[in-house]
């Protein structure tokens, strides 16, 4: 197997393996006591918090806090899990396309790389695959359509 395949391969299956451990913590999350408990603690521990509630300006209780703090944390861990899903079908596109269209899969890879860019090690990879696709010869060319209009 080719070194490009093998760079491919891996940082897709890590991508994977991000993925699915994301998932999990994004499902199990709300239902995580201990997560709620810290948050609990974190409220009625902070300065501020304790500042207001002896004044009586509390107008939301730490369960509420915690809850509200769950959900908002659930909705922003949505965006980087959507990047990784289509980051791994990007890659599956760009591996699919290396042995008949290698510029096409090194445009596919460099855009699944940009994509996972916060995974660190997968985009790494993923570039070191697209870069040696393009120096092997893929070049993007256009080809002439005589019936185009």
């Amino acid at each position: 197997m080719q070194l490009n395949q093998k760079l491919v391969l891996s940082s897709i299956l890590l991508l994977v393996a991000l993925l699915a451990g994301s998932g999990l913590f994004l499902n199990s999350l709300e239902r995580n006591q201990w997560v709620h408990e810290t948050l609990i603690e974190v409220f009625q521990n902070d300065a501020k918090v304790k500042q207001d509630m002896s004044r009586g300006e509390v107008t939301v209780s730490a369960d509420e806090f915690a809850d509200n703090m769950v959900i908002f944390v659930e909705d922003v861990l949505m965006y980087p899990f959507y990047m990784l899903v289509f980051a791994v079908f990007l890659g599956l596109f760009g591996f699919l396309m290396m042995a008949t269209h290698p510029s096409i899969a090194s445009a596919f890879l460099a855009l699944a790389g940009v994509l996972s860019l916060f995974t660190l090690v997968p985009p790494v990879l993923l570039f070191f695959a697209a870069n040696s696709l393009v120096k092997s010869g893929g070049t993007l060319t256009a080809v002439p359509h005589r019936n185009a209009f």
